[in-house]
């Protein structure tokens, strides 16, 4: 018998919108999508109680053309789903580059991490906090990244905190110390955290902490216990070791937010601008 989550939908109501499926589609899952001469690729998700938030975010999405952002082309809700159309792409997620090529060098690391800070620098600006960034959300498309599974993004208030819960989807070790230990924190310093485990593992092929005691890797993150490999360490850049142990700050209030980081000089060759839509 089929879960909820493989279970065919009847997607026919949309061909009224000129959205043609080219196989059965099922909740939870991502189909591509023709929509005249465009491709675009469709998620769909039940509407819970606890994606009204979700749908509010995504609409805010909808007018962005960011060129490190996956692009929202449409959202259309049917009874008990919604359906999300977005910009298709054909290339893969870093976390399979990682898989595949163990680790990247420092100059494409650079690009790559330059290039998501300017994505969620922008979130930022919009007064959003993306709050679950991981290496399979970074999209990797002709050399460019492209931020996708935006569903779980916050609003975030000046001067205000919120607790970020650990999603189960999400690895411990994504997660800054506050989020792991369930305390109040601006939202946007969290992905400052996340963006440095992220560069951590492009550079090394590993996240800087892995310990499957949540108390033992809080432990090690508050005390900053990560190791670059003992091959990196001779060719890695000063600079570049500064950076992963600024966005790795343990303590939240003296994380630096997107400004500070995006001006370092680990990233002074792209200009503070490059990259803005």
């Amino acid at each position: 018998m089929s879960s909820n989550s493989s279970k065919i939908l009847d997607v026919s109501f949309l061909y009224c919108y000129g959205y043609k499926f080219g196989k059965k589609v099922t909740q939870n899952s991502l189909s591509k999508v023709k929509n005249g001469d465009k491709i675009l690729a469709c998620k769909i998700i039940k509407n819970k109680l606890e994606n009204k938030k979700l749908n509010e975010c995504m609409e805010a999405l909808k007018p962005i053309l960011h060129p490190y952002i996956v692009t929202i082309h449409s959202i259309v809700q049917n009874g008990k789903f919604s359906f999300i159309f977005m910009q298709w792409y054909d290339g893969f997620t870093l976390l399979e580059y990682l898989q595949q090529h163990g680790m990247a060098d420092e100059v494409t690391a650079k690009l790559w991490f330059f290039q998501s800070l300017s994505a969620i620098e922008y979130l930022h600006k919009l007064g959003f906090a993306y709050c679950n960034l991981k290496c399979d959300c970074v999209m990797l498309e002709r050399n460019n990244v492209k931020i996708s599974g935006l569903r779980h993004m916050r609003k975030w208030e000046e001067g205000r905190k919120v607790e970020i819960k650990a999603r189960k989807s999400i690895l411990p070790f994504y997660n800054p110390p506050e989020v792991n230990l369930g305390r109040a924190c601006d939202p946007r310093k969290v992905d400052i955290f996340t963006l440095g485990t992220i560069l951590f593992m492009m550079l090394n092929g590993m996240p800087p902490f892995n310990n499957s005691n949540i108390s033992q890797l809080v432990d090690d993150q508050i005390n900053q216990r990560f190791q670059f490999r003992a091959s990196n360490i001779r060719t890695l850049s000063v600079e570049c070791q500064v950076m992963v142990y600024t966005l790795l700050e343990p303590n939240h209030d003296f994380r630096w937010n997107v400004e500070k980081i995006i001006q370092m000089k680990w990233l002074s060759k792209y200009g503070h601008k490059q990259g803005d839509s």
